[in-house]
Parts: C-alpha cells; structure tokens; sequence
C-alpha cells in the first residue's frame, strides 16, 4: 500500500479493529496502539440530514478490491465525468458514465490490463491533442522488480488508451501532482516518491525531461502526496509534500525552481511536526479570507506517529499555522483522504474525511464560515456507511449541477452517492 510493509500496515489495522471487536485474519506480528476514539457530542453537532441518495448498487462489477485513488474527467469526450481508479494489485479500472450517473466497467476495452501496486492517478492533455491522458504511479513493484513501475497512457481521442512511447523513470512512488511549472503552457509533473522527488517537465511531445537536480532541492522523505498552490500569493505554484515523517513546504522561485523554507512557514505548537504520518494534503481557503490553507490528513502506521489530523491556517503570506484543537472538532483521528464542498449550501467549504475506521469510514464536518469545523450527527448520505474509506472523488456525475461523491474502499466495494440539494 505505502512505504510502510503490507504487514506492518494490517498490524496496524488489527489492533484498530479490535477496538470495535472486529476479527483480523491476518496474524499480528508488531501491532500499533490503536488510533483515539472519535468522541460525539450529540447535543451540540449542526445538522445537515439526508444530503444525497446512495447509487452504490448500480455500480458496475471490478469495482471491487483497494481502490487507492480515483479521479474523474471526460475521457472519451461526450461532455460527462468518467471514473479512473487506481487499484492495487489488480489492473486499473475505467468507468464510463452515460450521463446521467450511470457507470459501465468498459476497462477491458480501453485500458491496458496490468497489474501493478497502483497508488495515485495523474490526469492531463499530456501531449496537447485537445483530450485526457492517464499517468498511474506504483509502489512497491520496483521493490520486486516489475518495470516499468509507472503507467503512462495516451487517449486516442475516443476514450481508448495505449502506452505512451516515452517511459517515466521507475521509482518507488505514492504522489502524482501536475501543473505548468515552467510557464510553457504543458502539463508538468511532479512525482513523490520513497527518496528523491521527480520534476519532469514536459517535452511538448509528449514525454518529459528530468530536471529534478535542478529544480528541486535534495530530499530523501517517504512521500505519500504533493499538491501545488500559490501559498504565498506571488502569482506563482509552489508545493506541499505530505511525508511520513516530516511534510514539506517547497516555494517557488518564479521559475520553476523550488526551496526548502518549511521551518519558517509550517507552525504547530501543539504536536511535533515530525511526529506527523501524513497521508492527504488538501488545499483550500476555509476562512473566506483569500488565501490557501491546508488540511492534513494523518495515520499513524509507523509507531510512535500522531494519528490526529490537522488543520493549517494561512496569514496570507504562506506561513501556516495549527489550529487544529480549536477549530476541528472533534479532531478527525486516522484519515486517509480529505476533500472540501459546500455541502450544506451556505457559502462555505465543508469537509469530508475518509478513514479506516471501519464503522465510521466517512466524516462530514460543517464550517462555521470562518474555518471552524463541526462534525454532524446526522446521516448525510442517508444511511450508516461502513467499512474501511482510502480515496474521495467530488464531481457532477448525473449532469444536474450539483456535486456527488464517490468512495473509494480499502478491501471493500466502492460507493457512490448522488446529491439531492436543491
């Protein structure tokens, strides 16, 4: 799954689901402390009720498995949201949507089978052909051997993929971020991986150049995400990478070029930022005030880590501080994914969580409109959800101009649920 061992990581799972009285067949060989239970004020959580309708059961099979990331665009150019996900193990899926939600496993017939330990997705018009190309980043396949470790497939226009003639360079990886670094107007790419990061910029014909010596500063961190955004509001993408040991906050010279400066714009003085396992970063202005903040989602599969999620504030010039224990509450506690939409239609950012809590995989806290998150007790999707959340995807998927979501499952069938706000 992660840099950490398969079985080090359902170590951890057992000793989390023996809190909830949960079998594990797997033996337990180092077993972690469990992740602190989520306390619930019943009295005091804002209400959201029923927000959306749960579609799960017209998913089409092969959704089945781990499915470590998913993302959704047009792929095949009939003005709809298709699926892609990243499973791992097994060969990576597609899901074509006919427009009204409904989705078809149409993988066999436009994606290369492949099994690789798939961790995240990159989606872009790589070689500027005016339609959707897919990058799938793998772990540990190099760890035994299976090269190339990374697919890299090019649209025919239709929604069919083939290989890309240019190969990514193998690493061990989790994190794919795109974005135009070098101003160009093509896609870039970042690529987080179990040492060194790659900056790949791109070639304008459809494949990059390695310029990570000299564009990035030398790093050795297990990396499990990147995102790009202007924190520092100079007009230009600079970058956070969520590690397992310590994130970083890498600025932007202008040009493409990065710089270390995490001492001086990361704050907390409530945990130690090294004891943080970071697994999602999600970007977004959640006080109204103009700037990026961030929201850290944390697991603590490597012992001794804070399993508490965090919530970063912005000044409005990159420096990020915690406010964690007085605007999450309750602190969201082993998250795998975050992501933000306006759920209760009031002009604000609230926030979803998915985590491997079995009996609460999905969490919606409410903004107060000034970055102050509430969770709700009520059952906005209609019904109690379980099993184990890793990924989130948010998109109009029935062409009604409102958002859905889409669940990714750990072991499980994935979910989709579409929104019935007015």
């Amino acid at each position: 799954m992660k840099q950490t061992s398969k079985t080090q990581i359902y170590c951890a799972l057992c000793a989390i689901f023996s809190v909830v009285g949960i079998s594990c067949r797997e033996p337990v060989v180092q077993p972690l402390a469990p992740p602190k239970p989520v306390a619930v004020d019943t009295t005091t959580k804002p209400r959201t009720q029923a927000l959306f309708t749960d579609v799960s059961a017209m998913l089409p099979s092969g959704t089945q498995g781990s499915t470590m990331d998913v993302a959704a665009a047009d792929l095949d150019g009939d003005g709809d949201n298709d699926l892609v996900l990243a499973m791992e193990f097994i060969p990576n899926v597609i899901l074509i949507n006919d427009g009204a939600g409904n989705f078809s496993n149409e993988s066999l017939s436009r994606l290369p089978q492949v099994m690789r330990d798939s961790e995240d997705i990159a989606l872009a018009d790589f070689d500027k052909d005016g339609d959707i190309d897919i990058i799938f980043v793998s772990e540990d396949d190099i760890l035994t051997n299976r090269r190339p470790t990374h697919e890299y497939y090019l649209n025919n226009g239709k929604g069919v993929f083939t290989a890309a003639p240019y190969r990514l360079p193998d690493s061990e990886a989790n994190a794919i971020a795109v974005a135009d670094l070098n101003n160009d107007t093509y896609p870039d790419i970042v690529i987080g991986n179990a040492g060194q990061d790659f900056v790949l910029i791109n070639d304008k014909a459809g494949g990059f150049i390695d310029e990570t010596e000299v564009r990035m500063p030398s790093l050795s961190d297990i990396t499990q995400d990147v995102k790009l955004a202007d924190i520092d509001n100079d007009g230009d993408l600079d970058m956070f990478l969520g590690n397992e040991n310590g994130n970083k906050i890498l600025v932007n010279n202008g040009q493409g070029v990065f710089s270390d400066e995490t001492q001086r714009r990361l704050i907390s003085q409530f945990v130690s930022l090294s004891a943080l396992e970071t697994r999602k970063v999600t970007f977004q202005d959640v006080d109204a005030d103009g700037d990026v903040d961030v929201y850290l989602s944390n697991v603590a599969f490597r012992q001794g880590k804070n399993a508490d999620s965090r919530l970063f504030l912005n000044n409005g010039s990159g420096i990020f501080t915690d406010v964690s224990p007085t605007q999450l509450n309750p602190n969201a506690n082993f998250t795998l994914d975050g992501m933000f939409l306006d759920f209760d239609n009031d002009g604000d950012a609230d926030l979803i969580t998915a985590g491997f809590n079995p009996n609460v995989p999905f969490t919606m806290f409410i903004n107060n409109g000034r970055g102050t998150f509430q969770a709700t007790t009520d059952q906005p999707f209609g019904k109690a959800v379980s099993g184990r959340g890793i990924s989130l995807e948010i998109a109009d998927f029935n062409k009604d101009g409102k958002k859905d979501v889409f669940f990714g499952m750990f072991g499980d069938v994935d979910l989709l649920f579409l929104s019935k706000q007015n």
